[in-house]
């Protein structure tokens, strides 16, 4: 039987079609800024053949780094912080769900070795660009698909980190979504599960150590070794929801 037109088939189908055409403005953009301005970028191989309509949430990291550049992807399967994100998704939904339902977006898709590089560079008024065009791309897909979204971030990237969220902060503010974008510290170096200046996140894994005090370390952070070993998936739905979670950009 065929599906009948406006069926939701064939919305669906529709949502991959203006998706992957929105992709196709934002590779011109970048395109063009690295033929003027000799900036290399990474359009990620997985953005480009995820299936939208497949998506359950999404993370949105910094910007491409060497690995991300050499390998053509957003977040490097080299990175003891994909390791990390991976086994976590996995484990709470099913096998290959973090290749197959999670969506990684970057705040720019403007690459350079280390994040840290981008303070100096001296274009800053692309950097905005590029990063206004990666928020209003999750913007609209959120319109369609309203999916949790954390975003990673390091402390120490905090300029960087309001610049990106003061688009998103505009944007959202009349959508009612501020209470579904989650803010957290990166994978990298297990800052995900360590205490840092926030303390609404302080309080979140002290509460969250209080239900499991056999995964604290001794300055009362999260062990990550403990925390993976256990390969408990209540545990790890609890720090997902109770902790990842809990964190939005109105904590911010």
């Amino acid at each position: 039987m065929q599906n009948s037109p406006g069926s939701s088939y064939e919305r669906e189908d529709d949502l991959n079609e203006r998706f992957r055409k929105r992709l196709n403005v934002i590779k011109a953009y970048f395109l063009d800024a690295k033929q003027r301005y000799w900036i290399d970028f990474v359009l990620s191989k997985e953005l480009e053949r995820i299936d939208f309509r497949k998506v359950e949430i999404v993370l949105v990291w910094d910007n491409p780094g060497k690995d991300e550049l050499k390998n053509n992807e957003f977040f490097s399967m080299q990175w003891s912080a994909w390791v990390m994100a991976r086994k976590l998704f996995n484990t709470i939904y099913w096998e290959e769900s973090f290749e197959r339902n999670v969506l990684v977006l970057n705040k720019t898709l403007f690459h350079t070795n280390r994040t840290a590089q981008l303070k100096w560079s001296n274009w800053a008024d692309l950097l905005e660009e590029s990063q206004t065009l990666m928020a209003d791309f999750l913007i609209d897909f959120l319109k369609e698909k309203k999916v949790p979204v954390i975003v990673v971030w390091f402390a120490e990237m905090e300029w960087f980190f309001k610049t990106y969220f003061s688009l998103l902060k505009e944007k959202w503010a009349s959508m009612n979504m501020l209470d579904s974008i989650f803010v957290t510290p990166h994978f990298s170096l297990s800052k995900i599960f360590c205490k840092h200046k926030n303390e609404h996140w302080n309080w979140l894994i002290d509460a969250f150590l209080a239900k499991y005090p056999y995964l604290a370390t001794d300055k009362w952070n999260i062990s990550s070794k403990a925390f993976y070993a256990s390969q408990d998936e209540r545990i790890f739905k609890d720090f997902l929801n109770w902790v990842l979670m809990k964190q939005t950009i109105l904590d911010y």
